[in-house]
């Protein structure tokens, strides 16, 4: 990606949803503009959510280059980085 192009992050959940028209505008320009659209969610990545949030974005006319979902919680690493701290 050259110095002048951009990502643009957009939230699916009250962010997208409350707006979806203006969302699928601003996304296809983007698009048009060859700058990087990225989905972030909250949502926990499993297969029938990210199937279903793909369905979603493609009925609400929402273009983008990647979605990034939340790791289930059983998938997470249980340690904390920061036990040493009280």
């Amino acid at each position: 990606m050259t110095d002048n192009k951009r990502v643009v992050g957009l939230d699916i959940d009250d962010t997208i949803t409350a707006h979806p028209h203006k969302y699928a505008s601003l996304s296809l320009s983007e698009h048009l503009l060859v700058n990087m659209v990225v989905i972030i969610s909250s949502r926990f990545d499993t297969p029938i959510v990210r199937a279903e949030s793909l369905a979603q974005l493609v009925d609400l006319n929402i273009y983008y280059d990647h979605m990034y979902l939340f790791k289930p919680f059983d998938d997470m690493d249980p340690v904390c980085p920061h036990e040493d701290l009280d």
